[in-house]
């Protein structure tokens, strides 16, 4: 009765799992040891229509809080998931909707709290908005700023190490100029006093757009990119100190057309990390090689790698992991037609190239976040076309050891080949005892003869 109940439950286990990923079947290309998928589904939006992710990460109790912004036909809302790594995930709140809606970040402070900034087009225009929730979905606090007539595009958001700040920079336009250009607006918001200690505007003269923001010490980093005027967009890095005086700005031309840091991560010592991407010319066309810089904060110095082919790869989020750089982005197919989730590993001291994973359903999926748990498991979110629409795509990794071997192909376990290993498995564990007891069983009737 008890190998009966095995099976049931076995056999229940692998349809439950395959369940989970029979609309994204996909191949597995990897450049090294090949790593255990252990986690791969897509949702649809929740309120119908197509959903994109806009922030994600792995909170203290090692459940992924992703947040999305979900289009209906009359607005936009930001939805929030909380859920266990192995369970199809439900929204645990709407934090707002409007007309149109953005989020610039997203993060856990000091006692379980999660503290977002985003936009909000109001009346009167936009306005900035600094929502406070609880990991559970209760909306706690909500507290809006007008940015008179501004227009508030993308930017990024960094939460203080002494959970006191939280430090926003925004691409802003102001429409009533004679050319209408984007500016960076950076600004410094306490969380205690629930108020805006400063915020300041760096125009250079020429358009220039954000891609994330950090902090470390008494200075904060802008990373994103500036029109040369001549040939395209360059890298610019720009500093301000935590009073809100401007420092310092870098700009970096890797190449005669366009560059830009899409994510930044910085580590205990200072050290920043960026990825992005810069534009290339191959034979056939102009495309995109993957970018990945390290800035040293205390002597400016900065070191940059490219990786591509002649296809396109943008690396849109980095995190580390002990040696490691963990980098989410996408890969064009070899015939250009659709996007791939890319995963790639990058040594932190040498900016090397490790390893990298591309997944590919058919379909077309990008890897927006990378972050890991505290046992070191990976977990990416981006996005999937989905007959339905655009879906929320979660992919979870179990690495393997790094390694620098030729490229392969790996299916990954279809629900066939899943339920014959669970099978063999069970043969396995039963087999094993029977065996053993059948042959003690002889033993015991050979002595007593």
């Amino acid at each position: 009765m008890a190998i009966v109940i095995l099976l049931l439950c076995a056999i229940s286990v692998a349809y439950g799992h395959a369940s989970l990923s029979k609309k994204i079947d996909a191949d597995l290309r990897v450049s090294g040891d090949i790593i255990g998928l252990n986690l791969t589904y897509a949702f649809n939006a929740t309120y119908g229509g197509r959903a994109y992710p806009v922030e994600m990460f792995i909170d203290n109790e090692d459940k992924i809080c992703l947040f999305t912004i979900e289009p209906t036909t009359e607005n936009e809302s930001i939805v929030f998931y909380r859920f266990d790594p192995g369970r199809i995930p439900t929204p645990m709140a709407t934090i707002t909707y409007g007309l149109t809606v953005r989020l610039y970040g997203a993060g856990m402070i000091a006692g379980d709290e999660i503290y977002l900034a985003g936009a909000i087009v109001g009346k009167g225009g936009w306005n900035l908005t600094v929502w406070a929730v609880s990991k559970f979905g209760t909306i706690d606090e909500k507290y809006e700023f007008p940015m008179s007539d501004l227009l508030l595009l993308d930017g990024g958001m960094f939460i203080s190490n002494d959970y006191d700040y939280i430090y926003i920079a925004i691409t802003v336009m102001d429409p009533s100029s004679p050319q209408t250009d984007t500016d960076i607006m950076v600004i410094k918001y306490s969380i205690p006093r629930h108020e805006i200690v400063w915020e300041r505007i760096w125009d250079s003269g020429c358009n220039e757009t954000v891609g994330s923001v950090v902090a470390f010490g008494s200075d904060i980093y802008i990373g994103g990119n500036i029109e040369n005027g001549s040939s395209g967009k360059d890298i610019l890095i720009l500093k301000y100190n935590d009073d809100g005086d401007y420092v310092s700005n870098m700009t970096l031309e890797l190449s005669d057309f366009d560059e830009e840091i899409l994510d930044m991560y910085v580590d205990n010592s200072g050290t920043i990390y960026m990825v992005g991407y810069v534009d290339v010319v191959n034979e056939e066309a102009t495309n995109k090689d993957l970018l990945i810089m390290k800035l040293n904060t205390t002597s400016m110095e900065i070191r940059s790698a490219t990786w591509g082919g002649n296809e396109t790869e943008v690396g849109y989020s980095v995190t580390i992991w002990y040696e490691y750089l963990y980098v989410a982005g996408c890969m064009e197919s070899s015939d250009g037609c659709y996007r791939d989730v890319l995963f790639a590993i990058w040594g932190r001291e040498k900016l090397n190239l490790i390893n990298y994973y591309v997944w590919d359903s058919g379909y077309d999926e990008t890897g927006y976040f990378v972050d890991t748990d505290s046992t070191g498991n990976i977990y990416l979110t981006g996005s999937i076309s989905l007959e339905e629409g655009e879906g929320i795509l979660v992919l979870g990794y179990l690495l393997g050891s790094p390694s620098n071997q030729a490229e392969e192909k790996y299916p990954i376990m279809r629900k066939e080949a899943f339920l014959s290993s669970i099978i063999k498995t069970i043969v396995g564990i039963v087999a094993i005892p029977l065996v053993s007891m059948i042959s003690g069983w002889f033993i015991i009737r050979y002595r007593r003869r």
